[in-house]
């Protein structure tokens, strides 16, 4: 039983990993207050992406009360179908001494997401996609790298236009997963736990008889 509870307790146990890190920093940022933007990404594995950080400018730390994040599907190397989206209110924030920037970090609900298959993140700054109605907060931007350009929309619409300009191509976020257990797993513990109970049962009658002899 031991041996079947603890093989049972690692499999299902889930372990914080990174399958996305985009945290170069450059000192370049975008407004996502006033506008939307999306940068893609490409899971190094497959697991529930639950955890998202990036980075962030503003005149004081408190000014960011909500995100609203959203995660498509690629198409095309642009935002195509919308997987998952929600907006997070008081959003875990703090103080980056080496860059200067504030942080912030929230949870969505995991998303399976797969290795080597290309993704959009959206975030933008209010209690919804369109919300312009908070202080400025600016995305803060990451050395440019050879993934798709990040897209935006002046006008409030999903992102669809490339930045396009040295500097501001890339923007900066740490997504956190937790691992998918390998799908053979479930069965091998669920016969485990089968093939054991005869014994339990043995051994539970065993210490009846035993306490009944004792009297």
């Amino acid at each position: 039983m031991k041996l079947a509870v603890l093989l049972l307790g690692t499999a299902l146990a889930a372990s914080a990993s990174v399958i996305a890190d985009q945290s170069a920093l450059n000192g370049n940022s975008f407004d996502i207050t006033d506008y939307r933007l999306a940068d893609d990404f490409t899971p190094s594995a497959t697991a529930n992406l639950s955890q998202v950080r990036f980075w962030y400018q503003a005149q004081e730390q408190t000014d960011l009360t909500s995100v609203s994040y959203a995660v498509y599907a690629d198409s095309g190397g642009a935002p195509g179908a919308l997987l998952d989206s929600g907006t997070v209110a008081g959003p875990a924030t703090g103080y980056d001494d080496a860059s200067g920037l504030f942080t912030a970090d929230f949870a969505v609900s995991p998303l399976l997401v797969s290795a080597g298959t290309s993704y959009w993140l959206e975030l933008h700054a209010g209690t919804s996609l369109t919300d312009t109605s908070g202080l400025t907060i600016s995305w803060a931007a990451t050395a440019d790298n050879a993934t798709a350009i990040a897209l935006q929309n002046l006008a409030l619409a999903t992102p669809d236009t490339p930045v396009g300009v040295a500097g501001f191509d890339q923007y900066s976020f740490v997504l956190g997963v937790s691992d998918v257990p390998e799908p053979s797993t479930a069965p091998m513990l669920a016969a485990i736990l089968l093939g054991a109970a005869p014994a339990f049962r043995r051994r539970a009658m065993q210490l009846v008889l035993t306490r009944r002899r004792k009297k």
